[in-house]
């Protein structure tokens, strides 16, 4: 079976850049198809082929198994953002025929999905996939602030005010 993967990904750096991808693996069950998906990331991000050396985290979004696609073709993820702020709805698969496909939920670390009753109130996204910094990143951090305390100490004390004293009145 084919599964299509829809991930969000955030860089952990001042930057804070963020973006999506979406991916497609062949796997017998959904868990198959997620293990098939980390491997792929992690393999992409050891050859440098897509993600750069920044520490970031890779969240799964939704998992589609696809069976018979309709003949009109299908839409399988949706994000509308709104705002300055990072806020979206997502949604996979909003057409009414969806043909064979079904999508699941991601849950991490073998979670069972809730109940049937969907959850109230917004939900914590665990990463799915985590790449740390570097130690030369780490190296890198740790001397940029060591050259900021140390510049701090050199600048000449701060100037106080003049005293009301001292306006002319």
């Amino acid at each position: 079976m084919l599964y299509l993967g829809h991930f969000s990904f955030d860089e952990t750096t001042e930057e804070g850049r963020f973006g999506h991808f979406t991916s497609i693996v062949e796997a017998k069950t959904p868990k198959a198809a997620a293990r098939a998906f980390e491997k792929l990331i992690k393999d992409m991000r050891k050859k440098k082929t897509l993600f750069g050396e920044e520490p970031m985290e890779v969240y799964f979004d939704m998992c589609i198994e696809l069976g018979a696609v309709p003949p009109t073709g299908l839409i399988t993820w949706y994000s509308s953002y709104s705002g300055e702020v990072a806020g979206r709805i997502s949604t996979a698969l909003p057409h009414e025929d969806s043909g064979g496909c079904m999508a699941y939920d991601v849950y991490p670390d073998g979670e069972d999905p809730p109940s049937e009753t969907p959850p109230k109130g917004p939900q914590e996204w665990k990463p799915f996939v985590t790449f740390e910094p570097t130690v030369a990143q780490k190296r890198a951090a740790a001397a940029k602030a060591e050259m900021e305390r140390l510049a701090r100490q050199t600048l000449p004390p701060a100037r106080k005010p003049f005293a009301k004293k001292h306006w002319g009145h």
